[in-house]
């Protein structure tokens, strides 16, 4: 079985929320130095950053090749998953609203 490295799991994530429309500032490709459009799923990459998933490493760099943890996975897993109770539970405020 191979392992998994970290920019593979942000495209996972972005898939895995529907691949909503993103498109990156310029504030969002600065956020990583060693990420650049080059880089494999970037644009993926970046959302998850703006989407507020805490996903760097503690030097600030987002290290896309290097495998990733299995708490590191958790942890983003997590944090996605109040992200999109968040969401859901902003649509359904919006929904009640327009009953009334």
């Amino acid at each position: 079985m191979a392992n998994v490295v970290r920019q593979d799991m942000a495209a996972f994530l972005y898939r895995l929320c529907g691949e909503p429309d993103f498109t990156p500032s310029s504030a969002d490709k600065l956020r990583f130095t060693d990420v650049t459009e080059a880089t494999p799923h970037a644009k993926e990459i970046w959302w998850l950053a703006s989407s507020g998933v805490r996903y760097s490493k503690d030097d600030g760099t987002y290290a896309p090749d290097e495998v990733i943890t299995r708490r590191d996975v958790a942890i983003m897993f997590y944090s996605v998953h109040k992200i999109r109770v968040k969401r859901i539970q902003e649509e359904q405020k919006r929904k009640a609203k327009r009953r009334y």
